[in-house]
């Protein structure tokens, strides 16, 4: 069983391998602290958290897709998004290699999403990859669906529209777990472990603050329900919790 890692041990395990490298004083006897160079940071980081954390959204996108191609039964595809919803959280909270190449965000997880964007595409669901790749950003993908599948009755053209919308998330998903595979295999050296190790860690750091203020602070200031993330199935802590 995989323990995926999230933004705090993230910035925990990075300072600790900051220090190793500069030569930084040794911590007391009394904690366990074995080297780690940049190498075995990043073929550790893809080999423990990334991969997993792929091939988990990877499955609860699928099922989620599955799951919508039979309607938007409330007590079947309410769960599946948000175990898809919660598996993403944990792969996307620190954005590199495959995640920032192929703007995964964007497609999967444009937030704040654009409720009327929605309804107007919703009669006309995309019927190709190309259809749905052409459709605004803020009109499809995690926070579209949430919208979608927590309207109290939602149409046939609706649900159709949703099926089309976790189609693209669990492609998405598929291509992710390839791309993060492929990773994994690379042969690093300590340079472009380096390299790795430095862009990563500050994602790390970018993560946090956008989790501090877009997530957190900025919705606090606007008093607006609505403006916490997944708010609308009520799911703000768990997501928090999840990156």
């Amino acid at each position: 069983m995989h323990l995926l890692i999230d933004r705090r041990q993230w910035l925990a395990l990075g300072l600790g391998t900051l220090c190793s490298a500069a030569g930084a004083a040794p911590l007391p006897q009394r904690i366990a602290s074995p080297a780690i160079t940049q190498t075995d940071w990043v073929r550790n980081a893809l080999r423990l958290h990334f991969v997993p954390a792929a091939q988990a959204f990877a499955q609860s996108s699928a099922a989620l897709r599955d799951t919508l191609t039979t309607g938007c039964n409330p007590a079947t595809a309410r769960p599946a998004w948000r175990a898809a919803m919660l598996d993403w959280e944990r792969l996307s909270a620190v954005s590199v290699g495959p995640l920032l190449e192929r703007r995964s965000t964007r497609s999967i997880d444009f937030w704040p999403t654009r409720p009327a964007m929605v309804l107007a595409a919703a009669p006309n669901p995309p019927q190709t990859a190309a259809a749905l790749d052409d459709l605004g950003a803020p009109a499809k993908g995690l926070p579209a669906l949430e919208w979608l599948l927590w309207q109290a009755t939602p149409d046939a053209a609706q649900c159709a529209y949703a099926a089309a919308l976790a189609q693209g998330c669990a492609a998405e998903g598929q291509a992710l777990l390839a791309d993060f595979q492929s990773l994994a295999a690379r042969t690093w050296t300590p340079d472009t472990a380096l390299v790795a190790f430095n862009e990563w860690f500050s994602q790390a750091v970018g993560g946090l603050e956008q989790l501090r203020w877009k997530k957190m602070g900025k919705p606090a200031r606007s008093g607006r329900a609505s403006d916490w993330p997944r708010a609308t199935s009520s799911g703000t802590r768990a997501a928090w919790q999840a990156a």
